[in-house]
């Protein structure tokens, strides 16, 4: 129904720093890279080879991006396409060259390849049959090219999109280099062009793009619709996380000032055009006080909260909110070390309901007071003292399963584990776990960014 798919080349060195120290481990935002990670993590698709995913109830194959009802596809630390049966873990390694996994469904996988040097290069966008004779397996033999894309020797990055009927991007004309292009697959042409400027593409579905650009945020239907500039952002405001709910096709984001500050969240429904916040900092920080979350580190009017991650699983709209506070900067006298703690919130769509406390994701989140040890790290201005609260993040939420990349104490190491949500069951992941997987069935279950090597050095109370 959609897609967006990175052709990744600046993460290697968190892929190594991941890969040597977690066991079975691994929003900025997600797509199948061309090196085996998902943008913001750091599995690889070998890693957790021999899995095999079994989605909870009804299957919803046709709502992700990167798997059909039989399989998943994703690339491997060789750099080569993996088919994945999603029943019984059984791999294939497809021999197609590919730098990127665009889109699959059950007739086609789309992928790029890049071709060229650095005088003249570019991109091509091809697609594979799906033989549903032959137990779901793509036909390499008949790969053909759907789309081809000049890059002189600009070494221009363009972030492809595609949903099995469009391909979309924000790519260069004579005109500008921020215009929507819209290439209609079954036509063979683009579509005409907006006459407006437009920065990231956010999301696509089965009959429209949305994105963020010079007016805020805007759709653009396929066909003759002009744009319609939904959300007015303000000069000052940034777009700070964003998900999709692909069972109800609704569109949620948090935008803040710079920094971070003062987040508030808000939802689109893309079928009636209605728009309604969810939530301001005021009404997120009054929640965190009652449960004396405020009242750490003695700085409790200075302490900043950001929104890391937003999630939409069965009619629930899960947030996951840093907080953090004091100083910590080491040499300056009597400043208090800084605290940092990461927690999910959570209330129902379907009503005007309260708040609600996620008991049991947030105590596995937390850190246990025995293991809340001053740190001493190098952040981005210096030498900082640090307390942890919390010991990891929430990577994923999809198909009932709260995916989480915390501190394991007791084995000394970094690891995934997961939470289901509906029999309540918490367990460490290996490499062989099914669990792993589901942050590589779509961008949308996936939170925004927080297993990038900043971020990650910030979750988590070790250096492992």
């Amino acid at each position: 129904m959609k897609g967006k798919f990175y052709r990744m080349t600046g993460l290697m060195l968190l892929m190594a720093l991941l890969a040597g120290t977690c066991a079975g481990c691994g929003g900025e935002y997600i797509g199948m890279s061309g090196k085996g990670v998902v943008s913001g993590g750091g599995v690889s698709g070998q890693a957790v080879s021999g899995g095999a995913v079994k989605p909870a109830g009804k299957d919803r194959s046709k709502k992700y991006t990167y798997c059909n009802e039989r399989n998943l596809y994703y690339i491997g630390y060789d750099s080569k396409a993996v088919e994945c049966n999603r029943q019984t873990g059984e791999e294939r390694i497809l021999q197609m060259e590919v730098d990127a996994i665009c889109y699959v469904d059950a007739d086609w996988l789309y992928y790029l390849t890049y071709i060229g040097d650095e005088i003249n290069s570019r991109d091509q966008i091809w697609r594979v049959p799906v033989r549903k004779e032959q137990q779901w397996k793509v036909d390499e033999s008949a790969a053909e090219m759907i789309l081809e894309k000049d890059l002189g020797g600009s070494g221009q990055y363009i972030d492809y999109w595609c949903n099995g009927s469009y391909i979309i991007f924000v790519g260069d004309t004579e005109e500008s280099n921020s215009l929507l292009q819209m290439y209609n697959i079954r036509k063979k042409q683009y579509d005409p062009a907006e006459d407006t400027e437009v920065w990231n593409i956010l999301a696509l579905v089965e009959d429209r793009v949305i994105f963020d650009g010079e007016k805020g945020l805007g759709e653009k239907k396929f066909g003759a619709e002009p744009v319609n500039w939904f959300h007015e952002m303000e000069k000052e405001l940034f777009l700070d996380v964003y998900t999709l709910d692909t069972e109800k096709d609704e569109f949620f984001w948090g935008e803040c000032k710079s920094g971070q500050k003062h987040p508030v969240l808000w939802r689109y429904r893309l079928k009636d055009g209605e728009k309604k916040k969810i939530a301001d900092e005021d009404q997120i920080r009054q929640f965190l006080e009652k449960k004396g979350l405020l009242d750490d580190c003695e700085v409790a009017a200075d302490h900043e909260i950001s929104i890391w991650g937003v999630f939409v699983q069965e009619g629930t709209f899960y947030v996951l909110i840093h907080i953090v506070g004091g100083g910590g900067f080491v040499g300056e006298e009597d400043t208090p070390p800084l605290c940092n703690n990461n927690v999910v919130i959570s209330k129902e769509l379907g009503s005007s309901g309260e708040w609600r406390w996620e008991e049991e994701i947030n105590e596995h989140l937390h850190n246990p007071e025995s293991e809340q040890k001053i740190f001493r790290k190098i952040g981005r201005q210096g030498e900082i003292d640090c307390i942890y609260r919390s010991r990891g993040n929430v990577v994923a939420l999809a198909e009932g399963i709260c995916l989480m990349y915390l501190e394991h104490t007791g084995a000394k190491k970094n690891q995934y584990a997961s939470y289901d949500l509906h029999t309540r069951e918490f367990k460490w992941l290996t490499e062989k776990d099914a669990e792993v997987y589901l942050q590589y069935y779509d961008r949308y279950n996936c939170s925004d960014g927080n297993l990038g090597s900043y971020y990650l050095m910030y979750s988590l109370p070790n250096n492992y």
